[in-house]
């Protein structure tokens, strides 16, 4: 059937696309730290590339492609960690009922700094906002 009027569905290109992101951002992340991969110590390290140069992202017009790249990569690390997959919207269904953006997070670590809520720290209670949708659930 039609997508709903603004709905944006995830297609079998779109969800490649997003693994390749991925894997760009750990591998040069990898180059720039060492090890890097889906755990919240890699995150942190997301969080100073983003605090670093998100200024200067921004003045070059380069902020909705880092967006991309990091939103991938982050949506990515939470299938790893928690299962899932990618939906609508990219937003990412770890459950029925239970939606997660992740390029809506980066997008606004990248426009607001540390005002707003890291991306490590989204990451690490995740595990808690799942424990507590499925016990609601019950």
């Amino acid at each position: 059937g039609a997508a709903a009027a603004g709905v944006i569905p995830m297609t079998a290109e779109m969800e490649a696309q997003i693994s390749e992101n991925s894997a760009t951002i750990v591998k040069k992340m990898s180059m720039l730290y060492g090890n890097f991969g889906f755990d919240v110590d890699s995150m942190k390290k997301v969080d100073e590339i983003i605090d670093r140069n998100r200024r200067t992202w921004i003045r070059e017009g380069v902020a909705e492609r880092q967006m991309g790249m990091f939103g991938s990569y982050l949506g990515e690390a939470i299938i790893s960690e928690f299962g899932g997959r990618w939906a609508d919207n990219y937003g990412v269904e770890i459950e029925e009922g239970f939606k997660v953006w992740p390029f809506i997070k980066v997008g606004k670590r990248i426009q607001n700094g540390i005002d707003e809520g890291s991306v490590a720290s989204f990451f690490d209670v995740l595990s808690s906002k799942l424990e507590e949708f499925r016990d609601y659930e019950e």
